[in-house]
């Protein structure tokens, strides 16, 4: 079954893509790493069998180029929600709660930035939070819905 998502699921997946995005960088870093780490290969013997380290190399290369492939997908559909995002934001017509929206679902800010950012108090600035979500209209795109 396919349900649309409320505006805070909405708008909650750029920051979860951001978060998986980073911990693609992460591993592919690790994986850079391992490779790095391995001794080189010496042509200059007489290879006698396969060596368990080029076998290896082999397979964290495939593997850093798969998790390249995903990094940069992830990107592609970050960028097209954010964009998305961004325009739906721009449907509210209050100032004060698009901010609020804005720097806490595009630009993943904590709560005490926000309430600098609006200069508010925290209970303040919980309840603009609250009024936009409320005044927040989901987009009809392939982002607005999920399978259950």
């Amino acid at each position: 079954m396919i349900v649309k998502l409320t505006p805070r699921q909405y708008l909650n997946q750029a920051f979860q893509l951001n978060k998986m995005i980073d911990s693609y960088v992460a591993e592919l870093q690790t994986l850079r790493d391992m490779i790095d780490g391995l001794s080189a290969v010496s042509y200059d013997k007489e290879k006698v069998k396969s060596s368990p380290t080029s076998f290896s190399v082999e397979n964290t290369v495939l593997k850093i180029i798969a998790l390249e492939e995903k990094v940069n997908a992830g990107i592609d559909r970050l960028i097209d929600l954010k964009d998305e995002i961004h325009t739906a934001i721009s449907g509210i017509a209050d100032q004060k709660e698009q901010l609020v929206l804005r720097l806490r679902y595009i630009e993943f800010k904590g709560w005490p930035e926000i309430q600098a950012a609006v200069d508010r108090s925290e209970r303040t600035t919980f309840t603009i939070h609250s009024e936009a979500l409320k005044h927040f209209t989901v987009p009809e795109s392939v982002f607005a819905y999920k399978e259950i």
